[in-house]
């Protein structure tokens, strides 16, 4: 049973790492087509802030998640200025998290190939990502805004 369930979390993270790849070389591409983007590092840099962004979101609205239902749960253990705090140190943590763990794949990339193609059509787990990224992205703000 233990064997199934590591094989079935390496083949999860292994399409998850491809799919971050993949929305990788979209961003990378686009990066190269804009007029303020002059060199390929600059490219990778540009694509490594934009795929964290969509990276972090799950993670965030996660901590959203725990700290609105702590704070309904024990209100005198977490008032609204400590969850505030909390909230934004968590933000600025997982969002640096994020970016040095995404820099650390992708930094010296450089060349693209088909893949990154921005004319290509989304693939499942692309549109899935945006998604669930967006979906992250609006949940988090709005728990924010309810929560403090």
């Amino acid at each position: 049973m233990s064997t199934t369930l590591f094989t079935a979390y390496r083949s999860s993270w292994k399409a998850y790492s491809d799919i971050l790849e993949t929305v990788f070389r979209r961003f990378y591409a686009s990066s190269l087509g804009r007029p303020w983007i002059n060199s390929p590092a600059a490219a990778t840099a540009d694509a490594i802030y934009r795929l964290s962004v969509g990276a972090a979101a799950p993670f965030i609205f996660a901590l959203a998640i725990l700290i609105g239902s702590v704070r309904s749960l024990f209100p005198n253990l977490l008032p609204g200025r400590l969850a505030g705090y909390l909230f934004a140190a968590g933000f600025v943590v997982v969002g640096l998290a994020t970016y040095v763990a995404l820099n650390r794949k992708f930094e010296g990339y450089e060349v693209p190939d088909e893949s990154s193609r921005e004319d290509r059509p989304l693939t499942r787990g692309e549109w899935w990502f945006g998604l669930a990224s967006w979906a992250s992205i609006v949940g988090y703000i709005a728990l924010l805004v309810l929560c403090l």
